[in-house]
């Protein structure tokens, strides 16, 4: 029997009642298909690279630099994505910073710069709770902003947006038993809807929207890099390597996702998953999406090339079990890899309108032995 005949599910002749889901076409189309990179403006937008990132990394480890402007120029870098071409200058600037932090800091800080300091520790893995401790002392930061008698906050943060922004994407990063932070999130975000629906306005009023609609730390990072950039076009600005850095390495990293697509798009045709699997989803670019998130930085590439593809075998079990399969297929299915494959016909019952479980390892072998093998040599 060839893989791609005519499916047959017994040997008697009768029809089987399947839970078909009936899932719509993909959206994307081949759209994906058609890319073509040109490594010529790939390798332009490297080259755009080279001299700012190499003077943003003067300015990191400048040590003239006052200690809040260089974190806000860090916390910059991070929100931009830009963190990984400057992991060790940065790590080595905040453990120099952490070691050199004092309670005096705090004294005169506003809300800003104190939600800053602790943003910035708490997102690169300090220990820096609400509560600081420095010997013998224990200084909770925040609480400098609360009204001890009514134990609410202090009236006049409500006029500082900014500081109630920046203190909003502090409780954001809050951990199970800081009650300070649970009630300043409650605070904070009442206090930035109001502003929103009445004061606001220009890009203060963006990030505002922002931030309320999702924390930066839970969307997706490329997307997120991109609206820092926009709503904190005048930060940015500060800084002048940034702008040049940011645009570059925008448009070499859109140009690096699309090839990858295009690659990806092109296996799915190749492995004919439509006939193997008609039935499933067709939802590649939104898997290739999820892994994104994962893998974000450029040189992981392969990661993000090998586990959309895992993935992609995964949705088409998936949709085999909850989706077509009848309790006798499944349970061979599930059977077949403790099993010795044998040809598909001995058994009395195979899958689909091809034998999908050897179809699927086929795939596999297909497209993973190659990458291994090549791995070693």
């Amino acid at each position: 029997m060839d893989m791609l005949e005519a499916y047959t599910t017994t040997q008697v002749n009768m029809e089987v009642m399947r839970p078909l889901a009936n899932f719509p076409p993909s959206i994307w189309g081949d759209r994906f298909l058609s890319f073509c990179l040109d490594y010529s403006i790939l390798e332009t937008h490297a080259k755009a690279m080279v001299k700012p990132k190499e003077e943003l990394k003067r300015m990191i480890v400048d040590p003239n630099l006052e200690s809040n402007e260089k974190l806000k120029l860090i916390n910059c870098v991070y929100r931009l994505g830009l963190k990984y071409m400057f992991n060790e200058e940065i790590d080595n600037q905040l453990d120099k910073l952490y070691k050199e932090l004092k309670i005096e800091d705090y004294d005169e800080a506003d809300l800003c710069t104190v939600s800053l300091y602790f943003q910035v520790f708490r997102q690169h893995g300090y220990r820096l709770s609400c509560g600081l401790e420095f010997g013998k002392f224990n200084f909770y930061v925040f609480n400098k902003f609360k009204d001890f008698s009514s134990g609410k906050f202090k009236e006049y943060i409500t006029r500082d947006v900014k500081g109630l922004l920046s203190f909003y994407e502090s409780t954001q990063l809050r951990i199970q038993g800081e009650t300070i932070l649970d009630e300043a999130f409650a605070f904070t975000e009442a206090q930035l809807k109001d502003a929103v629906d009445t004061t606001l306005e220009g890009n203060l009023a963006q990030q505002v929207k922002q931030a309320l609609n999702i924390p930066f730390h839970r969307g997706m990072p490329n997307a997120e890099a991109r609206l820092y950039f926009s709503n904190y076009e005048e930060e940015c600005l500060k800084y002048d390597p940034i702008p040049k850095l940011a645009n570059a390495h925008f448009n070499y990293c859109q140009l690096r996702l699309k090839e990858e697509l295009q690659i990806l798009t092109k296996w799915y045709k190749d492995m004919e998953f439509q006939k193997i699997s008609p039935y499933a989803r067709d939802k590649l670019p939104e898997m290739y999406l999820v892994i994104l998130a994962v893998y974000v930085e450029p040189h992981y590439s392969e990661a993000r090339i090998i586990t959309t593809k895992i993935l992609q075998l995964v949705l088409v079990l998936d949709d085999t079990f909850d989706a077509y399969g009848t309790i006798e297929e499944l349970r061979l299915l599930t059977e077949m890899p403790m099993q010795k494959v044998r040809e598909p016909k001995e058994d009395n019952v195979t899958l689909g309108p091809a034998p999908v479980k050897e179809s699927l390892y086929l795939v596999l072998l297909t497209s993973f032995l190659p990458s291994m093998i090549l791995s070693f040599t």
